[in-house]
């Protein structure tokens, strides 16, 4: 599941860095949350104040970026990341909203 992350000198001087994850993992992961958001007797989130509960698996790449983005550890931002269903839906293990 690892991220192979390089850098690449550009003519100008700067560098540019490219991560990149194996598509099978990506589709995989996805596919699992896909059975357990149907297949789990918990079909909606039930909170609480310490997100104790499991809600979605990301995969690796996708976290580099929210972490990148200052999503990652920032609660609020997380949650509406998360509850943008259009666009997480397949990172989910749960249904409905957070």
């Amino acid at each position: 599941m690892t991220v192979q992350t390089k850098i690449i000198g550009n003519s100008d001087g700067s560098l540019t860095i490219a991560s990149g994850q194996d598509d099978k993992i990506i589709k995989n992961i996805a596919d699992l949350n896909k059975r357990e958001k149907f297949q789990s007797r918990h079909g909606t989130y039930k909170g609480d104040s310490k997100f104790g509960h499991h809600v979605a698996r990301i995969p690796l790449i996708v976290l580099e970026q929210l972490i990148r983005d200052g999503i990652w550890g920032d609660k609020d931002r997380m949650k509406k990341w998360l509850n943008n269903i259009e666009v997480q839906e397949s990172w989910r293990t749960t249904k409905g909203k957070l």
